[in-house]
């Protein structure tokens, strides 16, 4: 069993103004780098054996913060990195309210892609990819893993056994922190998009 501890990355200016960060160069804010360290303070009793980031800029940071609280030297996982959408990034959400693609990418994931991107199908191969590689290096451990918000939903909708369009529907939100226990091929979700303050650690057979 490998027990894997998902973290969104903490806020940037880029998120407050509501524009398509993609995998730009974009750091965290003052709330952001806030949000982290709330969050590594909660989970500094936890048992987690190692700490994987997605190889951007607000991971990075963000996995810094709390391998730091953790004692753990952080690893970059090109596996977790954010959904590829170059033609978009630095655009406003509110400008590609109606265009199509944006409406398609979760409804229809193994036909849409996004500009000069990816499509969701894609994220979640290369997400579950990562989860069994780790399984298969930490088996019967706790990792965390600091990522983005499709990631996230693809890893889980994956292990709970969810049409892709489902995970359209699971809301992730900066700095919060989901558990997934994987086993068999399957897997068990313990806790969900919980912010610092809600987060409230299991009894010992994961985090």
């Amino acid at each position: 069993m490998l027990t894997l501890a998902l973290i969104r990355h903490g806020e940037t200016d880029w998120n407050r103004e509501g524009r398509v960060m993609g995998r730009g160069a974009v750091s965290l804010n003052e709330t952001g780098r806030a949000q982290i360290a709330r969050l590594a303070e909660r989970l500094k009793a936890a048992p987690v054996r190692a700490v994987y980031f997605s190889p951007l800029t607000r991971t990075a940071q963000s996995a810094a913060i709390l391998a730091a609280s953790l004692g753990l030297s952080p690893t970059p996982d090109e596996g977790w990195i954010e959904t590829k959408v170059t033609g978009w990034e630095g655009k406003l959400w509110s400008e590609l309210a109606g265009h199509p693609l944006r409406q398609r990418y979760y409804t229809a994931p193994t036909e849409t892609r996004l500009p000069e991107g990816e499509m969701f199908a894609e994220v979640r191969q290369r997400t579950v990819a990562a989860a069994e590689a780790l399984l298969a290096r930490h088996h019967g451990e706790c990792v965390a893993v600091v990522t983005h918000a499709d990631p996230i939903r693809a890893v889980i909708s994956h292990y709970l056994g969810q049409e892709l369009p489902a995970a359209r529907y699971l809301k992730i939100d900066h700095a919060t922190l989901s558990l997934l226990e994987l086993k068999d091929g399957a897997g068990a979700l313990r806790l969900l998009n919980a912010p610092p303050e809600l987060v409230r650690l299991p009894p010992a057979s994961g985090v």
